[in-house]
């Protein structure tokens, strides 16, 4: 076999091989403030945060986080000694069915699935990393922001809703795959709604790259290793990586759907104001 077919498949068993590593089991990095779950990434409370009106957020009773496939029996632990109640999973069926949730016992697992990547995204990756084709990161990312807002608002509605109409859910840890995207919209929407001023909500959704900044630098490195320096891993860095445009993006498309954002809460996740009274009531103090 000539060398450099040889080569040729050797990189794209590695670069498969990588990203199935970087979806499904990405490692932990310890800083600052965070809790003390090794098995999840960017696992952070959604507590103290201050409203307009000089409410604040109350601890312990959300937690954002990356999947929980990987969760140590310490980490379960954890959760089970922080009164954690319900796991909400934003992830698509074949994400779930590849690295399900680790659920401690007593613990109940909620679904709403927001499924915008589609199944040949991996395959789409892969390509683009060889260099065999190309892809708009930024764009891809733009377009699921803006279609978390226009076509899963029902699904994000039914989330709220039950938060409102069950307390015995909270405490509650609510996730996505990494922990940025899906859930950092559902952070922002919660947030939103209970009056926190925008800047507040555009930092937490940022924070997300200060917690996974070694796990950024670290992967684009491996991509040029696999790739034995043909690739600078730069490519990929806006799907690892969050952007306050991706967060305004789904905003903008909200004011261009619905008019404004109290249109949206209204009709699109049919809150009305006994209900985001009811939720202010349940998360603020």
């Amino acid at each position: 076999m000539p060398r450099y077919i040889r080569n040729s498949t050797a990189i794209s068993i590695a670069i498969a091989v990588f990203i199935t590593m970087i979806s499904c089991s990405i490692e932990e990095i310890p800083i600052s403030g965070e809790l003390p779950v090794e098995g999840a990434e960017n696992f952070r409370s959604l507590g103290g945060y201050k409203t307009k009106d000089g409410r604040e957020f109350k601890e312990g009773l959300l937690y954002r986080s990356g999947h929980l496939h990987n969760l140590t029996k310490a980490d379960s632990e954890y959760l089970t000694q922080i009164g954690v109640r319900s796991i909400a999973d934003f992830r698509g069926p074949s994400e779930v069915e590849d690295e399900p949730d680790t659920i401690p016992e007593g613990i109940s697992y909620l679904s709403y699935p927001v499924d915008v990547a589609g199944s040949d995204l991996r395959e789409k990756i892969v390509s683009v990393i060889r260099g065999d084709s190309e892809m708009d990161m930024t764009g891809y990312m733009l377009d699921i922001n803006r279609q978390f807002a226009l076509n899963y608002s029902e699904t994000y509605g039914r989330w709220i809703h039950n938060i409102i109409d069950n307390p015995d859910s909270l405490p509650q840890v609510f996730h996505c795959t990494a922990g940025k995207d899906r859930a950092g919209f559902a952070a922002a929407l919660l947030l939103r709604i209970t009056a926190v001023p925008v800047e507040t909500i555009m930092a937490d959704y940022l924070e997300s790259n200060e917690y996974n900044a070694e796990y950024i630098e670290k992967t684009i490195r491996k991509i040029k290793v696999l790739t034995f320096f043909k690739n600078d891993g730069e490519v990929i860095r806006p799907l690892l990586a969050v952007d306050s445009l991706y967060l305004q993006t789904a905003f903008d498309a909200i004011d261009s759907e619905w008019g404004s954002f109290e249109n949206y809460v209204s009709q699109g996740l049919k809150l009305n104001n006994e209900d985001i009274e009811a939720l202010k009531n349940r998360l603020l103090e």
